[in-house]
């Protein structure tokens, strides 16, 4: 990205007439997704056409065009049978935001706020995977790095929902449908078939798919997930008792399996997490690209590109090898400096699960 030094809003920002006296510095202090929105509406004149083009519910829509309004203190908008059109102070606010966007493109925004979705926060969106396994540790880096703002990470369970409306940065396995958004590729995701040692040493290991469905299998079913793929290797006739538990939660289906309740199609950073669980050696090898996505208008905000510089660190393939484009084995995991030691809690639940049964 480029290393533009976003200007203070006083060096950059000129006097703004308008016949709305004050407008100006209002919309200096309005929710950027707020704004976004309202220009979307004001394209497309009508809530139904803007839902579609910005992914987002009507009811959403509307949600966020009241509390502009409130904030505004006016109406924006004059609604008929012919569809919607700005009010003179709608006008006047349309005016303000698209000059407002333009100075964020070339790096001079007038934005106290630093073109951030929420004013004070950055918000980055993950799946709940990534999120609470690989990202939550390493918060308290990234929120040293900008002591002045909350870093604020939303865990979803919906992968197919687009949620870049609502971050600064978002981190998924599809690209998001908005061409305005800046997209690159952060790493690959291997997915292979883990069990716990307890597990193996009571029901075995499977060797081959057939074998497999004479198991238990724990199954994350959550839109997007793709847990349909699992038809495709070992049918849908299964024995009825095959998936004992189902769950839309990465960490309840990663406990499951630690806990020896079954085998699961689990990222290979799994056996960095904890020891209790073992790979095993099945022909289920799974790969998603991993993609992060931000706001073309946000790409020289500072703290943007800080969060940008963390998260590529995070998932660094030379420092973290299991998100390299090539499929590296867990075995070769065992002597990483991290192997074992990211997330210690399994360990010893696991162990007191065990205690109590």
């Amino acid at each position: 990205m480029p290393d533009t030094v976003i200007k203070n809003s006083a060096q950059v920002a000129q006097p703004m007439r308008t016949s709305h006296p004050g407008l100006a510095e209002i919309a200096e202090k309005l929710r950027w997704e707020d704004l976004r929105t309202f220009l979307t509406i004001a394209q497309e004149h009508s809530f139904r056409s803007a839902s579609r083009h910005a992914n987002l519910s009507a009811n959403t829509l509307r949600a966020r065009m009241s509390r502009l309004e409130e904030d505004v203190g006016t109406s924006i908008f004059r609604r008929s049978r012919n569809g919607i059109s700005l009010t003179s102070a709608g006008q006047a606010l349309a005016t303000i935001a698209r000059n407002m966007l333009e100075a964020s493109r070339s790096g001079n925004t007038p934005l106290s706020t630093d073109v951030l979705v929420h004013p004070g926060q950055i918000r980055i969106g993950s799946s709940e995977s990534l999120g609470s396994f690989w990202l939550t540790p390493r918060l308290m880096t990234l929120q040293r790095t900008l002591p002045h703002l909350s870093v604020n990470l939303l865990c979803d369970y919906d992968l197919a929902r687009d949620r870049s409306a609502e971050v600064d940065i978002s981190i998924g396995f599809t690209m998001p449908k908005d061409p305005d958004m800046i997209v690159a590729r952060l790493g690959t995701l291997h997915f292979m078939l883990f069990a716990s040692e307890e597990y193996a040493e009571q029901n075995g290991i499977p060797t081959t798919l057939d074998e497999l469905r004479q198991h238990k299998f724990i199954e994350q079913a959550s839109p997007g997930v793709h847990s349909y793929l699992l038809d495709f290797f070992v049918g849908t006739d299964r024995p009825p008792d095959f998936v004992p538990i189902m769950t839309n939660s990465s960490i309840c289906q990663f406990w499951a399996v630690a806990s020896g309740a079954g085998i699961a199609a689990l990222p290979t950073y799994a056996w960095a997490l904890t020891k209790t669980v073992v790979p095993i050696e099945i022909p289920l090898n799974l790969r998603f690209d991993i993609f992060y996505s931000c706001h073309r208008t946000a790409q020289n905000s500072p703290a943007v590109r800080a969060a940008i510089d963390w998260l590529k660190s995070s998932f660094d393939h030379d420092r973290y090898p299991w998100f390299a484009t090539d499929f590296v084995h867990p075995a070769k995991f065992a002597h990483h400096e991290l192997s074992g030691r990211v997330v210690s809690m399994y360990e010893d639940a696991a162990r007191q699960v065990g205690q109590e049964h």
